[in-house]
């Protein structure tokens, strides 16, 4: 039983430690000969390298394997593409003005990189709900509206008592909702 176990836990570990040499690829996409291939000008998201970063964070812990933060480092940085290193190193400068001259982002510590990193991923996930909403013209928002307050195909509540002829008197009061947009603080 411990061998079995030892055994799943080295290949686990075997498995995160290519996962890494190749990020933010995949491990499922290989040619016939059986190494990986790395797709020629697919651009990844923030959000979706944040996403392959958590993911392979968490197997890592599974295997229980650390990935130490400067290769952490790497792999993000290696993963951007150019526009998006410009992007972090021209928002690191503003916010660190100690950084002057040519600023590599693989001298940075991993907790600094992270900071910044996720509040571009936000940014990018909050772009592409609105692009979403704008492809269905708003209506998912309304529909939604509608599913809340009640309205629409007469909704499902008191359906029983409309059907005897009576009417609930009990109705909840509208419930206040928090708002989804407002000012981003990522610092």
């Amino acid at each position: 039983m411990k061998q079995e176990y030892s055994s799943t836990l080295l290949a686990m570990q075997l498995a995160v430690q290519e996962r890494v040499q190749v990020f933010p690829w995949l491990l499922d996409h290989r040619d016939r000969n059986g190494r990986i291939v790395i797709p020629n000008g697919v651009v990844l998201s923030f959000t979706k390298i944040d996403q392959r970063v958590k993911d392979l964070l968490l197997d890592s812990d599974d295997a229980e394997w650390e990935i130490a933060d400067p290769a952490k480092v790497i792999m993000i940085v290696n993963a951007l593409t150019d526009d998006q290193r410009m992007k972090l190193v021209n928002s690191l400068r503003s916010k660190l003005p100690g950084l002057g001259g040519q600023l590599d982002l693989r001298q940075i510590d991993y907790a600094t990189l992270k900071k910044e990193f996720e509040c571009f991923a936000s940014f990018d996930r909050d772009a592409e709900i609105k692009a979403r909403q704008r492809q269905s013209g708003g209506r998912e928002r309304a529909f939604r509206g509608q599913q809340r307050r009640g309205r629409g195909s007469g909704g499902f509540r008191n359906q029983g008592n409309r059907q005897n002829g009576q009417r609930s008197s009990q109705q909840s009061p509208p419930q206040q909702q928090q708002q989804p947009w407002g000012p981003k603080r990522c610092w």
